[in-house]
């Protein structure tokens, strides 16, 4: 009673924002994630240390990572074992404009009205798991630690176009909410 049972190392290190507005580093990131675990582990050996989630973008560029560029370069810099570093991976899972059921497929495949990406889909953490399956880590399991829909109604934001613009309200926001519970359990 009174221990804290997870802690979360870090949020969104695929941005540089995040790194003092330099380049994102999977390979910093996991050195950094290395000597959490080692410390929170050594006070606490029944805590669970999980990796920041990643910001969901396909943006490559000195201001931004790819999330999943970011994953694959982190277990490429933990040498394809995750033992040592993390118990669970951190992942963003919103759902943007799109109900929780449709596919990274369909979400690049439709500028309008899903924006034209694999990760503006809510089933992007599917392609985050492929990574983890990749890498070897398929017993290890994914920690959502952010999702679900804005309902942002101000049209300067740059939110708007998958919030209010998409026709997300409240109660849409609700039943979008239900039904990402409904599919994670059922697939």
């Amino acid at each position: 009673k009174g221990r804290i049972a997870a802690y979360q190392i870090w949020n969104e290190p695929n941005l540089a924002r995040e790194w003092g507005k330099k380049r994102p580093d999977p390979a910093g990131y996991v050195r950094m994630l290395k000597m959490s675990y080692d410390a929170i582990k050594a006070i606490d050996p029944n805590a669970l240390v999980i990796t920041a989630g990643m910001a969901p973008t396909g943006t490559d560029t000195e201001e931004a990572m790819p999330d999943i560029k970011f994953y694959d370069q982190m277990y490429t810099a933990m040498k394809n074992n995750s033992d040592g570093y993390f118990d669970m991976l951190g992942a963003h899972a919103a759902g943007f404009a799109a109900a929780p059921e449709i596919s990274p497929d369909e979400t690049a495949a439709k500028e309008i009205p899903y924006g034209g990406e694999r990760f503006f889909a809510f089933r992007h953490v599917e392609e985050v798991r492929e990574v983890m399956v990749k890498h070897g880590d398929e017993d290890k399991r994914i920690a959502i630690l952010e999702f679900g829909w804005t309902t942002d109604d101000r049209p300067d934001s740059p939110y708007y176009w998958h919030g209010a613009g998409a026709g997300i309200d409240e109660a849409l926001k609700g039943k979008y909410l239900v039904r990402a519970f409904q599919w994670a359990e059922e697939n």
